[in-house]
């Protein structure tokens, strides 16, 4: 992506986190996280029970809606298909994008629009895809390019596990595999009051790239995906007057600039306990301006093993007395929006660190 363009999306997003709801009353998904639903999920294939989502209307396409409270299979981290942690928030979707070559074998996520799109108006998209760490159980392992977004002018049908043949408005053009989450971003504008965003992989296999990445002998390419956000371009908004320096110079401007730079706090993504000195030997986020906060760690397999209220508190390393193996583990973190008017919101974030000694 062009270093100006890709700077202009980073400056609109952190406007938006600066403006706060205002911006965001006029987005155009009010559940991409998938925080909102009927019920916790309690078995595969229950898509429908976030708000707004759907698999266009396929007889048989189901995707997994996955949560850290729900049951049988459906909680995070630890799924069927792979261990991950969510982007954001406490839930995350799942699905086959694709089965082995030549079966033309895919699932589907829509999410139809509370209000439609305005023609002419342009929007900045992102998501993001990860397909997380595979277990030995998992018969996922497939790479594949041109997984995308198609922004329908009505609702799509899905007929079976058959592809669906539309041209997406924006898709990866690489291979995707990835254990971590994967960022995408692009501006898109309406040509006319799209309803629907559809995500998956469009047409047949024919023209694709399905590789083996992971396993033997997988059958599928299965992503996880997470927190979608669609938001318009503020009426007025220059990012060449927003750009701090307007030398023209080719340098990047701020390439650690991301939309989560308002957070309130910072988190690392290690620590060194026990290793000889006095640097590093505890982990916790460095917090200011917080307000009923709350920082707890887990392990892989979901077991809680540290839990504070204190901004200045961490953790050392430790569970029950016992030092903690290297690996991977989860952190946590829940406070009160901050600078917002009552009633506040509740913001929880959560990722992983590695212990290291």
């Amino acid at each position: 992506m062009h270093v100006f363009k890709r700077y202009f999306i980073h400056r609109l997003f952190a406007l938006a986190m600066c403006l706060g709801q205002t911006l965001f009353i006029h987005a155009q998904m009010t559940n991409g996280g998938f925080e909102q639903n009927s019920s916790l999920p309690s078995a595969l294939g229950q898509f429908f029970k976030a708000q707004g989502w759907g698999n266009a209307n396929s007889s048989v396409g189901s995707p997994d809606y996955f949560h850290y409270a729900g049951t049988n299979a459906t909680d995070l981290p630890e799924t069927p298909m792979a261990i991950v942690n969510s982007f954001s928030g406490s839930a995350a979707m799942g699905m086959i994008v694709c089965g082995r070559n030549g079966m033309n074998i895919r699932e589907y996520l829509t999410y139809t629009f509370p209000t439609p799109m305005v023609p002419g108006q342009k929007y900045v998209v992102r998501f993001n895809v990860t397909n997380g760490d595979r277990t030995s159980v998992s018969n996922a392992g497939l790479g594949v390019d041109q997984i995308g977004i198609h922004f329908a002018d009505a609702p799509v049908n899905q007929n079976g596990y058959d592809p669906i043949v539309a041209t997406p408005d924006y898709r990866i053009e690489e291979v995707f595999y990835s254990k971590v989450w994967k960022s995408y971003s692009f501006v898109y504008e309406a040509t006319s009051a799209k309803q629907q965003l559809v995500f998956g992989l469009f047409g047949a296999d024919a023209d694709k790239n399905i590789v083996i990445k992971e396993g033997t002998d997988p059958n599928c390419a299965y992503v996880f995906v997470d927190d979608f956000r669609i938001i318009p371009v503020p009426d007025g908004y220059d990012p060449i007057e927003e750009q701090p320096d307007r030398n023209d110079h080719n340098e990047e401007p701020n390439a650690n600039l991301d939309i989560t730079s308002n957070e309130p706090w910072f988190i690392p993504n290690s620590f060194t306990p026990s290793d000889g000195n006095t640097v590093n030997d505890v982990f916790k986020p460095v917090a200011n301006r917080v307000v009923q906060w709350h920082f707890c760690v887990f392990n892989l397999w979901g077991e809680q093993l540290f839990a504070t209220n204190d901004p200045n508190e961490g953790w050392d390393g430790t569970f029950q007395g016992k030092v903690c193996e290297s690996g991977s583990y989860i952190w946590r973190v829940e406070y009160l929006e901050p600078l917002a008017d009552n009633p506040r919101s509740t913001i929880i974030r959560q990722g992983t660190f590695t212990l290291l000694r």
